[in-house]
């Protein structure tokens, strides 16, 4: 294998394993949406859902909203951060 090819073969195993932990952390972040919405709509304080999710209380009220959208959402998870511009 030339020099070429090996750092050609390092870098699509890089974007590779870069674009699996991205998606792992967007599974993470909708399920701590989910997670929020179902406990807001049990009735759970917000500072619980807070304290337990991560989210902000701006971001709570928001999702709070007849179906309202987290947009801009930020969480860090993993080695890289996360920010998603719309997600429900």
């Amino acid at each position: 294998m030339s020099y070429a090819d090996s750092v050609r073969y390092r870098g699509v195993e890089e974007g590779v394993t870069k674009g699996r932990q991205l998606g792992i952390q967007e599974g993470v972040v909708k399920g701590i949406l989910q997670t929020a919405k179902n406990l807001l709509r049990q009735g759970v304080e917000m500072d619980t859902i807070s304290l337990a999710t991560g989210l902000e209380y701006e971001q709570l009220l928001e999702l709070r909203q007849p179906g309202a959208q987290l947009t801009n959402i930020s969480l860090t998870y993993g080695p890289y951060p996360t920010t998603f511009p719309s997600m429900s």
